[in-house]
């Protein structure tokens, strides 16, 4: 039963609620419908029906049994329907699943074989890149090792060479190296018999004066003096620089960097000119000692000393071309001066214990007198009693000239010319023996040469020279080569040079006036040509084209070179450093690039 609609309410219902407000935007509230109840019971009487349906349709499926499921090794087992409850389509499908799963595994596998071929072939290419590069390297080391095979050689001939020159030297000097091992063994220090050694001494300063002599009158013929000046010059510069604590085993006399600035200031000024100038000369000299400039040798690259050389060398050859200008007969000259040239580079394949331009001048004077050649000899050039001999040909006090403002104006700067390359020939002279010494005694017993010393007793020996009327001089590295050779080591040997010299003059003096002038200019000529650097000059141009840092080298040699022969020898010095100082700054170089040739300079 369900009350109406519009009866009143009981007591016992809820008090009446008004319904709240509807929201904004919402539908309204529909109304209860009439017909709910009967939808129910409608809806319960179809659920009971389809019940009842299926109770009754159950016994047709009850006894089919449930299936497992599959197992996952059935991917690897033949295609099979699961009973009846596939069909032959799902059969068809499963079968072309199958095809299609093998054909991505086969694709898979092709994918990888194919990837493992290609990486096979990096592989390979890699492999034969590092088979090339290790060929190269091989080549590399076959050219590195031989390369060093020879340096080896080169090294060992070199040395051998030095021991053959130290086993001269000890067994000239008196001792050999068995000896010295005996020495050394016992602990005692080396015992050389004093009067074997002196006899040694003189005679090796006998050999080097029977050298000098020739040279000496050659280079007073140079500075446009009569020959005996060049012959006491030597001499006496010779006899007093080593007393006086130049190095020992050096011979000091007359020399080309002395006489040839001076013979150009001679044909200008005349003879009267040499005493001041070269009094002048030894005064710088000394004060390069006395305020320890000596030093300043070390300034001189090997460069600027070639482009000095290259200088003094075409400078001696440009001097002796008067004596074929100015000869009677000009072609028995040239051939008595290449037969003098030829004997000085050939009779050292023969012998050297006798000086080669001795037996040059010797040789070459006897054939011009036995062809009847109208040659001119050193006592036709020299006038007068100039050889007769006796001492009447020694020399004398020279009368020092009256010193003006003019005069000082022409004698200052070749004075100084004169002091710098004649002390920078005589440290390079006294290297000369510091390093030969080194080889024979080592570094330990070897003395080295006080370059202020050497330079004050060089310039007592250009002063006293300057006093008796001769030019001075330096030390000879040719010279002092040849004392070494010899047996001499110490300052006897030198002074034994110059007394030697003297007592030649004196007794020989008529036999050394009939040495003809072309064969002495044939000595000079050899010394010229040998003087000029053209091996180490090439070869430091070349390397300049490939080799920044050999430019200022280059720079230097060529400007020391012309100011050499052309200005002067000093200027040449000085200027050639600058530039190449010069020419390594502006080029950023540290350490030049000096050929070979060159390095022993």
């Amino acid at each position: 039963r369900f009350p109406r609609r519009d009866s009143a309410p009981s007591a016992r219902a809820a008090p009446h609620r008004s319904p709240a407000p509807p929201r904004r935007g919402s539908r309204p509230p529909r109304p209860p419908s009439e017909m709910a109840p009967f939808r129910t019971l409608l809806l319960l009487a179809l659920a009971i029906a389809l019940v009842a349906a299926a109770s009754a349709a159950a016994p047709l499926h009850r006894a089919r049994p449930l299936r497992a499921p599959i197992s996952p090794r059935w991917r690897a087992r033949p295609f099979r329907a699961p009973g009846s409850i596939l069909g032959s389509s799902d059969v068809a499908n499963g079968a072309d699943l199958s095809k299609k799963v093998s054909a991505l595994e086969s694709k898979l596998a092709s994918a990888d074989a194919e990837k493992t071929s290609v990486d096979a072939a990096k592989a390979a290419e890699a492999a034969r890149i590092a088979v090339e590069e290790a060929e190269k390297a091989k080549q590399e080391a076959i050219k590195a090792a031989k390369a060093f095979k020879e340096a080896e050689a080169e090294a060992k001939a070199a040395a051998a060479k030095v021991d053959e020159v130290i086993r001269d030297i000890q067994r000239e000097g008196g001792f050999s190296e068995s000896d010295e091992a005996a020495n050394l063994e016992a602990g005692v220090p080396d015992t050389v018999d004093v009067s074997h050694s002196v006899t040694q001494e003189v005679l090796s300063g006998l050999t080097v004066a029977l050298a000098t002599i020739p040279s000496s009158v050659a280079y007073a013929s140079i500075a446009n003096l009569p020959p005996l000046v060049g012959v006491w010059s030597s001499v006496v510069v010779g006899f007093v620089a080593p007393l006086l604590g130049v190095r020992a085993g050096v011979v000091s006399g007359a020399a080309s960097v002395v006489a040839v600035p001076l013979g150009q200031l001679v044909a200008a000024h005349g003879t009267g000119i040499v005493v001041p100038v070269i009094a002048m000369a030894a005064i710088v000299e000394g004060a390069f000692g006395f305020l320890k400039l000596g030093k300043l040798v070390d300034l001189v690259s090997p460069a600027v000393m070639a482009g000095f050389l290259n200088g003094l060398g075409l400078l001696l050859i440009k001097s002796q071309l008067k004596v074929f200008t100015k000869a009677t007969a000009p072609v028995p000259a040239l051939a008595i001066a290449a037969f003098s040239a030829a004997v000085v580079k050939l009779f050292p394949r023969v012998s050297k214990k006798v000086p080669a331009p001795l037996v040059a001048a010797a040789t070459a004077t006897i054939l011009g007198k036995a062809l009847a050649l109208p040659l001119k000899t050193l006592a036709m050039a020299a006038g007068g009693n100039a050889f007769s001999g006796g001492l009447a040909v020694l020399p004398k006090l020279a009368a020092m000239p009256t010193l003006s403002l003019s005069v000082l104006k022409i004698i200052t700067f070749p004075a100084i010319s004169i002091a710098i390359i004649a002390a920078l020939e005589t440290l390079l002279a006294a290297r000369v023996v510091d390093e030969a010494e080194m080889k024979a005694l080592g570094p330990d017993e070897a003395t080295v040469t006080d370059p202020d010393r050497a330079c004050i007793a060089n310039a007592g020996g250009n002063l006293a020279s300057a006093a008796l009327g001769g030019f001075g001089g330096c030390g000879l590295i040719p010279q002092t080569v040849l004392n070494l050779q010899s047996g001499g080591r110490g300052v006897l040997s030198s002074v034994a040079c110059a007394v030697s010299m003297a007592a030649f003059v004196v007794a020989l003096a008529p036999i050394v006036g009939q040495v003809t002038l072309p064969a002495l200019a044939g000595i000079m000529l050899t010394v010229g040509v040998s003087t000029v650097q053209w091996a180490g000059s090439k070869d430091l141009f070349l390397l300049a084209f490939k080799n920044k840092a050999a430019i200022p080298g280059a720079l230097g040699l060529g400007v020391a070179t012309g100011l050499c022969f052309g200005v002067d020898m000093a200027a040449g010095i000085i200027l050639g450093i600058a530039v190449e100082r010069a020419a390594r700054a502006l080029l950023n170089v540290k350490k030049p690039a000096v050929p070979v040739s060159l390095a022993g300079h």
